[in-house]
């Protein structure tokens, strides 16, 4: 087979745009799912907010900037699949809005996972460009299972600090709401969200 035949995409392009695919999917999906967190946060609470991307909470390395109520930090960890946390001022709210927020992410997850499909499988795009939208799909899809199942073994920070993933904080939340025995000990609570 002939590289240049005609109605064939170049290989070469399809590597191309295959290899910049992976190297950037997992930021914007990180990405993605602490924005969610983020502007949720927004909604509910005061101060300002951190979102770590590449990184569990180090301020120290990277690349930082701020817009408005959000500084980010931003380490390049491309084939990371779950180094983000978004971190809020340290104030009193409500469990029903600490619920929210930590849905937030897996649910902005889900959201941005169902666009990238929608992309994938209905745009006019050549195909060879929708191979990168069915990559964030997987990507977005594989974010959502993460966060969203409970996992009962604590993360550690780079302050040292141990929360859970959201979907374990969705099930502590939850059990407050419904006033049931909480699952985590109330002086493990965290102001960060992963």
């Amino acid at each position: 087979m002939h590289v240049n035949n005609e109605g064939m995409p170049n290989p070469f392009l399809i590597i191309g745009i295959f290899a910049l695919t992976l190297a950037v999917v997992r930021v914007i999906t990180v990405f993605a799912h602490e924005m969610g967190h983020a502007l949720v946060g927004m909604l509910f609470l005061k101060g300002d907010f951190d979102v770590y991307i590449g990184s569990y909470g180090d301020p120290d390395k990277g690349y930082h900037f701020k817009i408005g109520r959000i500084t980010f930090h931003f380490i390049y960890e491309p084939f990371s699949v779950e180094k983000g946390v978004f971190r809020s001022e340290l104030q009193d709210t409500s469990v029903l809005k600490d619920f929210l927020i930590t849905l937030a992410g897996p649910l902005a997850s889900l959201i941005t996972g169902l666009l990238y499909f929608y992309i994938a499988v209905f745009s006019p795009l050549p195909e060879v460009v929708k191979i990168s939208f069915y990559i964030f799909t997987g990507s977005s899809f594989l974010d959502f299972w993460y966060n969203i199942k409970p996992d009962k073994t604590a993360i550690v920070l780079h302050n040292d600090k141990l929360v859970y993933n959201d979907g374990y904080m969705l099930q502590y939340r939850w059990a407050q709401l419904r006033n049931k025995q909480l699952p985590v000990a109330e002086e493990e609570r965290t102001d960060m969200v992963l």
